[in-house]
């Protein structure tokens, strides 16, 4: 999408394509992040607002699954792996960031969906995705790849070995991939204040009215949970039921 058709009233009306095309409409709900929504319809991005990406995402090729010496077999495989065992280590990985360095020792949340669908992958082949925790909004992806599966070779020493290909996905390529501002999958800092106060008006966002957010960046937050699309509909069909 090029950008929102808003009315000289101050009411979107639809938007324009890539292509150059228009298409009108009653409404418009925009899923991107906040301050690409901002861009997109002409209005200034909320104040203040917090986006800059702390995550490497990497994802893993494995020609098998290695046994976690403390857990053989598929049995853990089969559920969220979380890397990062104390308060301590968690500080370290956020304080590391907080000053622009990469996380020495990176939280790491991890899911093998091959473990559990073997028809993600070719046979004998398994998928393996991490979500790096914390990192520097300019960080070298495939250095904190490597940091991120050292760190995983810890508790699963034969990990390494069994690596054929790799995507790593730092704040800088998921925002030229996806067009995510700052590269925040979240679509902003999930911080109590941001998270609850500074949230941008779901409705007549940026003073637009018929403009709705239904992404991440609004209210509850960001995730994989759909709430935030599935209230914006919601108040569509309210406003309209009352229009």
């Amino acid at each position: 999408m090029e950008r929102v058709l808003v009315s000289d009233q101050g009411r979107a009306e639809g938007v324009v394509t890539a292509a150059g095309e228009e298409l009108l409409a009653r409404t418009v709900l925009l899923n991107c992040d906040p301050l690409a929504s901002a861009r997109l319809a002409g209005v200034e991005p909320p104040e203040g607002w917090r986006q800059a990406g702390p995550v490497v995402k990497v994802m893993v090729l494995l020609d098998g699954l290695p046994d976690f010496p403390s857990w053989p077999g598929p049995e853990p495989w089969q559920g969220a792996i979380d890397i990062g065992f104390t308060l301590g280590e968690l500080t370290a990985a956020a304080e590391d960031a907080r000053t622009g360095r990469p996380a020495a020792a990176p939280w790491i949340e991890a899911a093998c969906q091959t473990a559990t669908d073997d028809s993600l992958a070719p046979r004998n082949r398994h998928v393996m995705s991490m979500f790096c925790q914390c990192f520097p909004a300019d960080a070298d992806a495939e250095a904190a790849a490597d940091t991120a599966i050292a760190r995983f070779a810890e508790v699963c020493p034969e990990l390494p070995d069994r690596v054929v290909d790799r995507l790593a996905l730092g704040p800088k390529e998921l925002e030229a991939r996806f067009g995510i501002t700052g590269g925040h999958i979240f679509h902003g800092e999930m911080l109590p204040g941001q998270l609850l106060e500074q949230r941008p008006d779901r409705r007549c966002f940026g003073g637009v009215e018929s403009l709705y957010l239904a992404g991440s960046g609004a209210h509850p937050g960001g995730g994989v949970s759909g709430a935030p699309g599935l209230l914006a509909a919601r108040a569509v069909i309210e406003d309209l039921a009352t229009a």
